[in-house]
């Protein structure tokens, strides 16, 4: 079984990045869905934020991720590189969201498939989303709050 507690973020420039994991019956794997919420007239038109987890509990399949509804209505695509290794353990990947001028609506934008790793241990594993940014219409940077969850797996 497979338990979450989600940290809610507060908006900064009335944007928000959420990190919203949906956990699949096996207790070891799942999806995380990233969702965008920005009221009416202010929606990006490009987003970059940064995922960090524990790599040697968690595997984020950012091979596999596809576009949610929001960036498939609005013509997006998603790219995700490693930036670096905090620690032994400790991941940071790079994402951007971006393609052609259509604003991004609320609502879900990537989803990320997880599972856990081979040897990987049952416990509570946090995964931050960091350094949110969004891009305006007019190219305006606003930079969104830090948001996160915590995954427990069980094997």
């Amino acid at each position: 079984m497979m338990k979450l507690i989600w940290l809610v973020p507060v908006a900064l420039y009335g944007q928000s990045l959420q990190v919203q994991p949906e956990p699949a019956a096996d207790g070891h794997s799942g999806t995380v869905v990233l969702r965008l919420d920005s009221p009416s007239g202010k929606e990006p038109v490009a987003l970059q934020w940064d995922l960090e987890f524990a790599a040697t509990a968690v595997h984020l399949d950012f091979a596999n991720l596809t576009a949610g509804e929001a960036a498939k209505t609005a013509g997006k695509s998603t790219a995700c590189s490693l930036i670096s290794r905090e620690k032994r353990d400790r991941f940071r990947y790079r994402c951007i969201l971006a393609g052609g001028v259509s604003v991004l609506a609320s609502g879900p934008v990537v989803r990320i498939p997880y599972s856990a790793e081979q040897n990987g241990k049952p416990g509570h594993y946090p995964l931050k989303l960091k350094n949110g940014l969004s891009v305006s219409k007019s190219l305006k940077k606003d930079q969104m709050k830090d948001s996160g969850v915590e995954i427990t797996l069980n094997k």
